[in-house]
Parts: structure tokens; sequence; C-alpha cells
């Protein structure tokens, strides 16, 4: 979906590489029921690691990794309990040079460790990040069950939209700027906002999440993934989206939308 690429350079879903530049702090606007959790950085921009997790070459596989606690992620569409993700360590010239990451290799972020290789790791691809450091991506599996939830933007949108009552553009501007959505600037006189799926599952991503407002007002929600919205409708879209339309939204509007939506994700690659 080249269209969609060039409409939603956001930096959560740029490209594969991505540098580890957002604030650990505590998010104000949007709070999750995973208290206890570290911290998530006050801008979203990717998935991440809930407790030390074994990172495994395929579902339940060898083991090649260990990651620790909080570490970002590029994580894939979970499947069968599992979820396929990029991590991404700052490499030497040695290892640009191989593309070898040698078994019992410190893996660094910022300089700190994030986790260590049980195995020799083959690495996917190189890069620099916005610090000029050099970078290596790999690939591996783990346990669905071991992304920090609030990391998640479903689960994020859910428990948002249950703690606040209004959904007018004002009151949604919290989470749509610590997940960073962006104007999609389609589908007038809708306004959207959206963020991109991940690059593990599909090089050129489309839409993950869409935030649908109608004069200001939230009347739905497009997503790639499967989900659930307190007072909302489901309803299914071309190329596999769900749509989620709450229930004092107007019909007729709803399927002025849907309309839209489908002319619009049908007519890109």
């Amino acid at each position: 979906m080249a269209l969609l690429l060039l409409a939603g350079c956001v930096e959560n879903t740029k490209a594969p590489i991505h540098s580890d530049t957002d604030t650990v702090t505590t998010a104000k606007n949007v709070v999750t029921s995973k208290q206890a959790e570290k911290a998530l950085p006050e801008k979203v921009i990717a998935e991440r690691l809930s407790g030390t997790v074994t990172l495994r070459d395929t579902i339940n596989g060898r083991r090649i990794a260990t990651m620790y606690d909080n570490v970002l992620l590029n994580a894939g569409t979970p499947k069968g309990g599992w979820v396929m993700v990029g991590i991404e360590t700052e490499i030497t010239p040695l290892q640009d040079k191989s593309l070898m990451l040698k078994k019992g290799q410190k893996l660094l972020i910022k300089g700190k460790p994030v986790g260590e290789t049980l195995e020799d790791i083959q690495l996917e691809l190189t890069g620099q990040n916005k610090e000029g450091v050099r970078t290596g991506l790999f690939y591996g599996y783990i346990p669905a069950g071991k992304i920090k939830a609030g990391s998640i933007i479903e689960t994020a949108l859910s428990e948002y939209l249950q703690q606040h009552s209004g959904r007018t553009l004002p009151d949604m501007q919290p989470f749509i700027k610590q997940f960073q959505l962006q104007a999609t600037g389609f589908n007038e006189p809708f306004l959207e906002y959206a963020n991109y799926e991940s690059t593990v599952d599909d090089p050129s991503p489309a839409y993950r999440t869409v935030l649908v407002f109608y004069k200001n007002k939230l009347i739905g929600v497009v997503d790639s993934r499967h989900t659930k919205l307190q007072g909302t409708t489901e309803l299914k879209l071309d190329r596999g989206f769900h749509g989620y339309f709450f229930t004092d939204a107007d019909s007729k509007l709803q399927q002025e939308y849907i309309r839209m939506f489908n002319n619009f994700i049908n007519s890109v690659d």
C-alpha cells in the first residue's frame, strides 16, 4: 500500500529500524489497568515487553535470546498465541560487516543492556539511528501475553474510552498525542487519525487503527485487528478491516463513511 505509506509517515511505523528515542515517564492522560508495570513512555511508538522474556527462532522453537522488561518491539499480529517481533540493537563494526551476533553477546540500546544472545543470530538488516549509531535488526517469536497491555493501542483505546465519557476531538487529543496518530487527510467531511500496521507483517503496511470523527465527535474506529469497544457495533469492511461504530452515531452516516473508506482502501496497492 504505497499510497498509505506516503500518507502515513508515523514514527512508530516508518521503517523496521527505529531509535528508542522516547522518554520513559508516567503517562498522565492514558491510564491502564496495569499500574504495576514499569511506566510507559509519554509517547508510545510501539509495543513493549512485559518482564524478562525468552525470544525463540520460531513458535515454540529454539531459545535465541533473553530480552529484558520494557524493551521496544516491532510487533506483528498475534497468531495462535504467539507474536513475531523485530528487535533492534546497537552493533559494532564487526557485527555490521558480518551481519552476525555471536552467542553470549549483550544486546544494547543507548549503551544499556536490554538482553543477551543465547545462540548466534543472523541480522536481517542494519542501519543508522537518529543519534548516528549503527544498529541491527533481527526477528524472533514471543508469547502474545508477554507484551505490556498499555502499549497495545487497541487495549489502551478500550480502557481510555471507558475512563473518559466524552468523545469530542479535544477529549481524544491526549490519546491521539500519546499514540502519535496522524490526520490522514482523506475521506472528508470525516476526519481520520491513524497509525499503521507493523512492518513485520508487511514491508508496506496499511492502516492499523483509525479514529473516525464527524463534526469533531468520534463516531467510530476502524482497525485491522479484532478489538472490543464498549458501546459500539462491529461491521465488516473491505480487505479484512473491522469497523466499530458507536450506537449513537447516525446509521446513514456510518454507511456513508464505510462506502468512502472501502473505495479508498480498494484504490491503493
